[in-house]
C-alpha cells in the first residue's frame, strides 16, 4: 500500500560547533568561529512523502524545507542571517 504525507510544524536546533575552511594561495586552514553565531535557532519545516507498505513495515521517503525564523549571526555588527535549507530521507518504520 503506497501512503502519501504532508507535514508541518516547528523546530529548534542547538549549535554544536562553528567553524570555516578557507583556502588561499594554495594554503588552507579552519577557524573555529562559535563565538559570531548563535547557540539556538528556531524555526518552522514543511514537507511531503510517501510511504511504502512492506509486509514487516514500511519504506518512507520524505523531502522537506527548514525556514529559519531567528537570526544566528551573534557578532557586534549583526546582520539578519537565517537557516534555511532542503532535505531528504529515505528510511525504513516498523
Amino acid at each position: 500500500m503506497i501512503k502519501p504525507h504532508l507535514f508541518v510544524g516547528p523546530y529548534f536546533a542547538y549549535n554544536l560547533t562553528a567553524k570555516t575552511t578557507w583556502e588561499e594561495n594554495g594554503q588552507s586552514d579552519e577557524e573555529d568561529i562559535s563565538e559570531y553565531v548563535e547557540n539556538t535557532d528556531f524555526g518552522t519545516v514543511f514537507g511531503a512523502g510517501i510511504g511504502f507498505g512492506l509486509p514487516a513495515g514500511k519504506i518512507v521517503l520524505d523531502a522537506r524545507y527548514s525556514l529559519g525564523l531567528t537570526s544566528i549571526d551573534a557578532s557586534d555588527d549583526a546582520a539578519d542571517i537565517k537557516n534555511n535549507a532542503f532535505s531528504f530521507m529515505l528510511g525504513y518504520a516498523f
